[in-house]
């Protein structure tokens, strides 16, 4: 029979050591920490077997330690060392099984410093069973729908425990193999997996650090090693508006552009223009200012000169159609002699392509767009890495 609610702590049956029972009525099994026994829970903590030789898996997460997550309250009852390997590789994690009394069980896996929360959940998807088998037999990437979510198939294996303490609703035996088939949303990963004759669905989400170490009080968490499939992207502050100011900057710096070309006739002499470009509705798109200058002389037997007769502007034209470019000679002056500027003539080019400096700004700030965006896909190109699905032949 199942152990009453009112119990509490038991003797192991096999090394006397006084035992806490935690996780209600439904508990199965009890894996004693000091001597490694698993305790039927189910027949008079009867021995099923031993766990003496494994050592114990390391993880900040401790028996009897509560915490709230998703707003529920939790107490860790019991915890597994899973192992799976495959081709020379082997892979090893850590499961901690849950209990709250309103919400039943559910699981923290410890894997490379990264945490995530499982439960099990109803419904198989809109896609049926899958077995790996079946996976090996498809041409395209796998996919499902469940509870209005759309997943991909990432990865299919068999994994096996490897050592058990602590209370668990089922027998954790040693050496005992789940294989399992996994699908993958933005958020979320839905794993069928077969325990024994039971077909389980469950459904993982990523839980931060910072998160965990709250909840349950820890004093350090893991280091991070690599990127978990499910780890949501750490965008920079102001990110989205570098993106955008970034690709609208390129697009500024390269399209829309007309040079106007203002020359005078100054000679030893100089005038400030005054310049206004209105739109086809009679607009003003720009106001600005332009100095045209022009110096020379002989001095010590050489001859000199400075200054430019022609200006430049390059705008961007926000549309196309007729635009009027007034110009006003507001300033003028005159040096040595000189005479003022009387005349001046006006080049528009359209539709230039930019300058040699802009495309240096449009090229650093497209790569500073594309910087932003690059992080995002390299990161979710990290999440899927681990994938064992390949579309090559």
């Amino acid at each position: 029979m199942s152990a009453p609610d009112t119990l509490r702590s038991i003797n192991c049956t096999s090394c006397g050591a006084g035992l806490s029972v935690l996780g209600g009525g439904r508990v199965a099994a009890r894996g004693c920490e000091y001597c490694g026994a698993l305790l039927d829970a189910q027949d008079n903590y009867k021995i099923l077997e031993k766990y003496d030789k494994a050592p114990r898996p390391d993880s900040p997460i401790s028996l009897g330690m509560t915490g709230a997550l998703e707003s529920v309250d939790w107490t860790v009852i019991g915890t597994l060392q899973v192992i799976e390997s495959y081709a020379g590789q082997r892979w090893e994690w850590v499961e901690h099984q849950l209990f709250s009394p309103t919400h039943g069980y559910c699981w923290i896996a410890v894997e490379d410093g990264h945490f995530s929360f499982t439960r099990k959940v109803r419904g198989v998807g809109n896609s049926g069973w899958w077995t790996e088998a079946r996976v090996n037999r498809s041409e395209n990437q796998p996919g499902t729908y469940w509870d209005g979510g759309r997943y991909k198939y990432y990865e299919s294996g068999t994994s096996q425990i490897a050592y058990a303490e602590g209370s668990f609703n089922f027998a954790p035996r040693r050496g005992d193999r789940t294989p399992y088939v996994t699908f993958m949303s933005d958020t979320h990963q839905l794993t069928q997996a077969r325990n024994g004759p039971e077909r389980e669905i469950e459904l993982t989400s990523y839980l931060a650090p910072e998160q965990v170490q709250t909840a349950f009080g820890l004093e350090t968490v893991p280091d991070l090693k690599g990127v978990h499939p499910l780890q949501p992207f750490a965008a920079w502050k102001h990110g989205a508006f570098l993106r955008n100011m970034g690709f609208l900057s390129a697009a500024v710096a390269i399209f829309l552009l007309a040079t106007i070309r203002m020359t005078s006739n100054a000679s030893n002499g100089w005038a400030w223009y005054g310049l206004e470009l209105v739109d086809p509705s009679g607009e003003t798109v720009v106001e600005f200012g332009r100095q045209s200058e022009f110096y020379f002389g002989r001095q010590d037997g050489e001859n000199w000169s400075e200054g430019a007769r022609t200006a430049t502007a390059t705008l961007r034209l926000p549309g196309e159609g007729v635009y009027t470019l007034n110009i006003e000679q507001s300033e003028a002056g005159t040096w040595s002699n000189g005479t003022r500027p009387s005349a001046v003539s006006v080049t528009v080019e359209e539709g230039v392509k930019a300058t040699f400096w802009l495309l240096v700004a449009a090229a650093l700030s497209a790569i500073a767009g594309i910087g932003v965006l690059g992080r995002r896909m390299f990161h979710n190109a990290r999440r899927w890495s681990g994938s064992d699905w390949s579309d090559e032949d």
